[in-house]
């Protein structure tokens, strides 16, 4: 006997002097209800391509470009800080920075004057500002000493000193669009 494809037989003991032979065939799959109803697959759009300045950016980093001081929010160590040119911020211990490293800051999400914030979502791309941070110094912070009292026995003394990396913001460049 020929079975079709996707088929099999299966031999099952009948209550009768003869035996029984079945046939099994798998039920059709049942349609996804994301993939299987003839639907056209939407566009996503991708990421900005490097070198694109959409014309409400280029007018609103103009904008800021041309104001005495700005400022930005930069991402460091996944927590965001508000910095100006030449603060000092102090964030949690970088191993890897040795004193006097330059480091590029990316994970820009905003940058703002008095007058004028361009957002990023999340972030602003890299093409549009340049802001470099160097370390300068790798302090400990004073050692805080506390007692966990028990019910019974000896009092237990923990000891915890946080070590902190500090970085000054040299540079804040915002780049100029370039001309249409």
């Amino acid at each position: 006997m020929k079975l079709p494809q996707n088929t099999s037989t299966i031999s099952a003991p009948a209550t009768g002097s003869t035996a029984q032979s079945l046939k099994v065939t798998p039920s059709p799959a049942k349609p996804s209800p994301l993939t299987d109803f003839n639907t056209v697959p939407v566009p996503v759009p991708g990421p900005i391509k490097l070198g694109t300045w959409g014309d409400d950016t280029k007018k609103a980093l103009s904008l800021i470009y041309h104001q005495p001081s700005y400022y930005a929010i930069v991402e460091i160590k996944q927590r965001p800080y508000h910095v100006h040119l030449n603060d000092v911020v102090i964030t949690m211990r970088m191993n890897d920075c040795k004193l006097g490293d330059v480091l590029q800051l990316d994970r820009v999400r905003e940058i703002g004057s008095m007058e004028y914030i361009l957002q990023g979502n999340p972030y602003l791309h890299p093409d549009y500002i340049d802001i470099k941070a160097v370390v300068i110094e790798h302090p400990a912070a004073k050692e805080v000493v506390r007692q966990h009292w028990k019910k019974r026995g000896h009092d237990k003394i923990v000891r915890n000193r946080s070590h902190h990396t500090a970085l000054r913001i040299s540079e804040i460049n915002i780049k100029k669009p370039p001309p249409t």
